[in-house]
């Protein structure tokens, strides 16, 4: 009888959990943004030609990146790395099907 009460109330118990995690949260909507109507103006009508435009210079990429992990360890690693490394089995069959020319 105990057996069978505990099996009873364990199922319900992970059962009871699973969907507590599952349930979907409420996220208040967001206050909708105020518009304005831009006034109306008049230009004179002058025919100007064109001004020169030139390409903003892109901003050149660090040669390496800081990573902080989730216990707040930093790691520095370089910006493009060259070879990557899956923990567990799991972690080299994502990065197998995802880089493998980098494992």
């Amino acid at each position: 009888m105990n057996k069978k009460l505990l099996l009873i109330v364990s199922i319900l118990l992970v059962l009871s959990m699973t969907l507590a995690g599952c349930g979907s949260k409420t996220v208040e909507p967001a206050a909708p943004a105020e518009t304005t109507v831009p006034a109306e103006t008049t230009a004179p009508a002058e025919t100007t030609a064109p001004a020169e435009t030139t390409a903003p210079a892109e901003p050149e990429e660090p040669a390496t990146i800081e990573i902080v992990d989730q216990a707040g360890r930093t790691v520095t690693i370089p910006s493009h790395p060259t070879k990557i490394m899956g923990y567990n089995a799991m972690g080299q069959g994502f990065l197998y099907a995802l880089a493998p020319l980098m494992i």
